[in-house]
């Protein structure tokens, strides 16, 4: 299910844009202008977001900018719902890094079909993207902290790697560590590709390990991917947190 995160203070606008959503696989998430909104952005990583854009709240401009200038989230496409007409946002609306509008009130068909258009697009640029990468399984280690990290999609490019990259050699190198794998960066799984996951995890039969999830939190829970002795967060940061508490034990 692709998400879609919207942005704003108008909750009732959102949960009537949350209702019309049903029905077309986008799982709507609602929030606000935070200080730690890029960071959960970074972790549920949305196929698009829609903002509420008031143009009158600079803050709004200053989140879009922060958004294009970090390399993790310059690509996910931003859609504003404006209150009324702008002619000088209708002219830079790219230039300010939006990917497009729409004016209220607008059309929920058309709202859909454009919501739609937009997540596909950036689906074929993400796979694009992936076909470029040399390697879907990247492993960075610090000390007896090592990171996997997989990229683009299960089926089609991790599972083809994982004897080569975590070979028997690379597992016995690992087997004092902790293991954390950050799936975040893989694209819109299925539930037949779950599996693959499972057979990763199996590689370390001997430990636990840990899992950062962003979006697929739920899904992994909901479809009981990991096993007893391992865990499941959603965000780097609450990981970092998990280390830090576990080492000062």
């Amino acid at each position: 299910m692709q998400v879609v995160l919207a942005i704003g203070h108008d909750t009732a606008a959102f949960n009537e844009l949350e209702n019309n959503f049903q029905g077309h696989r986008l799982r709507v998430v609602i929030t606000d202008l935070n200080k730690r909104l890029i960071d959960y952005i970074k972790s549920a990583d949305p196929d698009i977001i829609i903002i509420n854009l008031s143009l009158k709240n600079s803050k709004e401009f200053e989140f879009v900018i922060q958004m294009k200038k970090d390399p993790f989230t310059e690509s996910i496409p931003i859609l504003a719902l404006l209150s009324r007409e702008d002619e000088n946002f209708l002219y830079n609306y790219k230039i300010l890094g939006f990917s497009d509008f729409m004016v209220k009130p607008y059309n929920k068909e058309d709202l859909i079909e454009k919501v739609k258009n937009i997540i596909k697009e950036y689906t074929n640029y993400k796979k694009a993207k992936s076909d470029s990468i040399d390697s879907h399984i990247e492993i960075l280690s610090h000390g007896t902290d090592t990171i996997i990290y997989l990229r683009s999609s299960l089926g089609i490019y991790v599972a083809n790697e994982i004897k080569d990259v975590l070979s028997t050699t690379m597992l016995q190198r690992l087997r004092d560590d902790t293991i954390c794998i950050d799936i975040r960066g893989l694209f819109d799984i299925v539930k037949s590709e779950l599996p693959i996951l499972e057979r990763i995890l199996h590689l370390f039969d001997n430990k636990s390990v840990n899992i950062v999830a962003g979006k697929y939190f739920s899904l992994l829970l909901e479809e009981g991917v990991a096993r007893e002795r391992d865990n499941i967060f959603m965000t780097p940061e609450e990981y970092s947190q998990f280390l830090i508490e576990n080492k000062t034990r």
